[in-house]
């Protein structure tokens, strides 16, 4: 393969070239014609070698830029060849003076600088070579017509030297290679690099030249020599980076599409051979065998991935080549249709699957890559499969366990009624019939049973009502929660007559819930409120809500006694209370049942507080759909 680092011109190229440019010089010298004339046919010869390699290869040739470039030199060894035969004393034409050959260079000039520019825009592109031959030659037929009947601009006259337009068609032209220069190096992607750097050079060197051409007064000038030297030069390198590079490595060249194709396949094929090796699933490629009524009666396997012998154990000496029914004798059949559909109608399959014989649960895609063929992507599930069942088993206990707990909680706080109510009975019976027989002691023990049964009562209700909130059926709609709020508050305020409170509910975003199982929130959180601000005067409880994300966040905040946030833990737990009944009433449930029933419309519950800066208790509930029923 060439290397990257080779250079581009040899020590004795480089020698050749000085000792020819010093010789051309020394011909100048002597005889200026002479040198013009070699000079120019130096760059015809290879315009016109570029169009004989180009046009000869336009059937197979995948580069359109070149095919534009090799018809375009064509034309410009044309002109230049018109240009030499117009020449001061070439006597060719007379009567046209030295107006003529300077005509033709700047048409020359034009055609080659325009067209290296315009090739930059048409790679990628279908070009038919045939109408750019076309083009070209209409196109000069009308140059020519324009230079020899006088409609051209002068570009050089007798004895006053170039013209206004000739010095400024110099400079434009020097623009537009500058400007295919700095294409090209946008584009290098597109060229091989030497080809590349030849032709960059190429167009620098002719810069130079164009800028050399603008100076001269006389066609003989020095100036115009070096203008023709460092045209010999351009052509040159553009001899090499096509002509040189065509017919030495004309993959580099011709066919550099081709190449770069042929380089990203292989590319490509690296990578999924890579992936096919890595990939920590298994893979099978498989031909599917059908009977005389083309209907698959088998399958053979292809080839396997290093996956495929980790997950199954399979070596792939041992399956390679063979066929299912040779290998797995005993496998279920049907198998056999599936992968046939898969191969015969290109529909892919994706399932889960016990294998019997490897005694493993495989996660299976089936495709087809091409007629007749089947691959498989699988990968072991088994330990997922068997974990699953364990959740599932667990699961399935943990259900039964809870309904058993639920049962047991709801008959006994049933079963607990009867003999409560027959020791509150029965003390208050003995206290009116015998109560006056009992000193004062006993009759205050007699009233701590009768308070103790009751309050055992009550917690019974509130173990019901904690049992109830997980059972009851949910209603799902929209509910305005300031008229909502505002009408548990009217209930628990007539409870409390006595009490100076002062409670503020901003104006709240609407919920979307049970509208029975929200009140019961609000009713349990206000309640909560009205009794830890009992020893505040007044008691300042406010309500408002705000946007979560993908929720409603509403918030109740008191002045009360709040609770110290290291206790945080026990605050919704059953029957946990942070302060003594002695301090503050209560069950200890109301906040347990708060934080079900939130749990239950898909949100959570929350609190903040200071010990004597009261709390914050704050609950989510979903946002609601743009479609919803009636506000409630």
């Amino acid at each position: 393969m060439r290397k990257q680092e080779a250079t581009l011109f040899g020590p004795g190229e480089v020698v050749v070239g000085l000792i020819s440019l010093a010789g051309l010089f020394v011909i100048s010298r002597y005889s200026y014609l002479t040198f013009h004339v070699m000079a120019e046919l130096f760059s015809i010869i290879i315009g016109f070698s570029i169009f004989m390699l180009i046009w000869n290869s336009r059937r197979i040739i995948d580069n359109n830029y070149l095919t534009f470039i090799g018809i375009a030199f064509f034309f410009v060894a044309a002109f230049d060849l018109v240009h030499t035969l117009a020449y001061k004393k070439m006597d060719f034409f007379m009567g046209y003076g030295t107006n003529l050959p300077t005509q033709l260079w700047i048409a020359a000039r034009y055609m080659e600088s325009l067209s290296l520019f315009a090739a930059l825009f048409l790679m990628g592109r279908k070009l038919k070579a045939g109408w750019i031959l076309t083009g070209y030659a209409g196109l000069s037929l009308a140059l020519l017509t324009a230079i020899f009947t006088g409609v051209f601009p002068d570009c050089h006259i007798d004895g006053v030297g170039l013209t206004r337009f000739k010095i400024l068609s110099e400079y434009l032209i020097s623009a537009i290679l500058f400007g295919s220069l700095i294409l090209m190096l946008m584009k290098r992607d597109e060229f091989d690099r030497d080809v590349l750097i030849l032709l960059v050079l190429a167009i620098i060197v002719t810069i130079g030249s164009e800028l050399a051409f603008t100076f001269y007064v006389g066609v003989y000038d020095l100036s115009n020599l070096i203008g023709h030297c460092l045209k010999i030069i351009a052509f040159y390198l553009i001899y090499k980076a096509i002509i040189v590079t065509g017919l030495s490595r004309p993959y580099d060249l011709l066919f550099r599409n081709l190449q770069l194709s042929e380089q990203a396949l292989r590319e490509s094929e690296e990578r999924y051979h890579s992936l096919f090796i890595n990939m920590s699933e298994g893979f099978a490629l498989h031909e599917i065998i059908c009977d005389e009524q083309g209907v698959p009666c088998d399958y053979r396997f292809l080839d396997i991935n290093p996956a495929f012998e980790t997950l199954t154990g399979i070596r792939r000496e041992q399956i390679v080549g063979k066929c299912m029914k040779e290998v797995f004798p005993g496998e279920d059949p049907k198998w056999i249709k599936v992968y046939g559909d898969v191969a015969l109608t290109g529909e892919p399959v994706h399932f889960g699957n016990y294998a019997v014989t490897l005694k493993r649960y495989y996660d299976v895609f089936a495709y087809r890559p091409s007629p007749c063929h089947f691959a498989v992507i699988f990968m072991d599930i088994t330990d997922r499969m068997q974990a699953e069942a364990e959740v599932q088993k667990k699961t399935a206990l943990l259900e039964e366990a809870n309904r058993e707990l639920e049962s047991f909680s709801y008959s006994v706080s049933h079963d607990l009624r009867a003999p409560l109510r027959a020791i509150d009975g029965f003390s208050r019976i003995i206290l009116r019939q015998q109560g006056d027989q009992f000193d004062e002691k006993t009759r205050h023990h007699f009233d701590l049973i009768r308070d103790n049964a009751r309050m055992m009562g009550i917690l019974i209700d509130s173990l019901l009502s904690f049992s109830r909130v997980q059972k009851t059926d949910m209603s799902i709609s929209v509910i305005d929660m300031d008229k909502l709020a505002g009408e548990v508050w009217s209930d628990i305020r007539q409870e409390h007559p006595e009490r100076e409170l002062e409670v503020e509910i901003t104006r709240m975003l609407p919920g979307y819930g049970d509208r029975n199982l929200i009140r019961q929130v609000f009713f349990n959180l206000l309640s909560n409120a009205v009794k830890f601000t009992k020893n505040r005067k007044p008691g300042t409880i406010f309500i408002s809500s705000h946007e979560g994300d993908g929720h409603v966040v509403y918030c109740l905040k008191d002045n009360g006694v709040g609770f110290d946030m290291d206790y945080y833990d026990k605050l919704f737990g059953v029957f946990q209370r942070l302060h003594s009944q002695e301090e503050f009433e209560g069950t200890g449930v109301g906040l347990a049942i708060v934080q079900r029933i939130i749990s239950r419309h898909g949100g959570r519950v929350w609190a903040e507080g200071k010990v004597d800066e009261g709390a914050s208790f704050y609950f989510s509930l979903s946002s609601m759909p743009k479609k919803h029923e009636a506000v409630h």
